[in-house]
Formats: C-alpha cells, structure tokens, sequence
C-alpha cells in the first residue's frame, strides 16, 4: 500500500508470537471480594450514597 499502512495488524501479529511462545496471558473473570480495588465494600452501587 502506499500510505503507509500494513496489510497485517501489528498487534495480532504479537499477540500470535506470545501464544506460539507459550507467554501468551488472559484475563481471568474476578471471583470473590477485590481488595485491590476502590470500590471493594460496594459502595459504588449503593443508592443512598448516589442520590446524596
């Protein structure tokens, strides 16, 4: 192409090379409470505190 542009995505291209390695990593789904979080004793969702 002339503009500049890959006919490949670069990021596809990494993301094959890190599983052909076995590096490639997924986010797993959360269970349980997340200390590490701001929000983690759900104050977030509560509706008392969102309507003031």
């Amino acid at each position: 192409m002339t503009d500049g542009t890959s006919d490949t995505d670069p990021h596809r291209d990494m993301l094959d090379a890190l599983a052909a390695r076995g590096r490639l990593r997924a986010l797993t789904p959360r269970r349980g409470l997340d200390f590490t979080s701001n929000d983690y004793l759900g104050l977030a969702g509560s509706r008392a505190l969102r309507n003031g």
